[in-house]
């Protein structure tokens, strides 16, 4: 009875060794975090293998819920030793157009057959560049000219009176 019950503590330790030597993946991202609305934006991600094991074929991937087509410059990493790292460049195309800034999650996941991390990010959608510049002095310029038109008015009127 004490060989059955030395047996599983053993193959109960060895698999508690074995889950610790579970890989350990950052993905950072150190830019501002903004989209450009209705254009690309090109990022930088970084992927560090925190670990001890040599990581192979890790697939990239990318989940929102905004429309966002985003593209990898590599979509698989076919070895990643303890310790390295790489910097993978991301494009991301906001086809629609934002008016107003819009806050957005996007999920990065890496994984292979034995691991899987999910890595979310938030991101601000910014109007697309010089809208309210444009609307602004469009809206000046239309109440400029009535105001023009009117006063030409009032002067012919006070002309026809006299």
């Amino acid at each position: 009875m004490k060989r059955y019950f030395l047996i599983i503590i053993f193959i109960f330790s060895c698999s508690i060794i074995f889950a610790t030597e579970r890989a350990n993946i950052r993905l950072s991202e150190h830019s501002q975090r903004n989209i450009k609305s209705n254009g690309i934006t090109l990022y930088s991600i970084l992927i560090v293998n925190e670990g001890n094991n040599v990581l192979y074929d890790l697939e990239l991937s990318a989940i929102n819920d905004d429309n966002l087509e985003i593209k990898f410059e590599k979509i698989k990493i076919f070895k990643l030793d303890p310790k390295e790292s790489i910097r993978i460049n991301v494009e991301i195309n906001s086809k629609i157009k934002h008016y107003f800034d819009k806050d957005t999650f996007i999920t990065y996941k890496i994984s292979n057959n034995y691991y899987s991390n999910e890595f979310c990010y938030k991101y601000t959608i910014k109007p697309f560049e010089k809208f309210w510049f444009f609307t602004i002095i469009s809206i000046s310029l239309v109440l400029i000219i009535l105001f023009v038109l009117m006063f030409i008015k009032l002067d012919k009127g006070e002309k026809n009176v006299g």
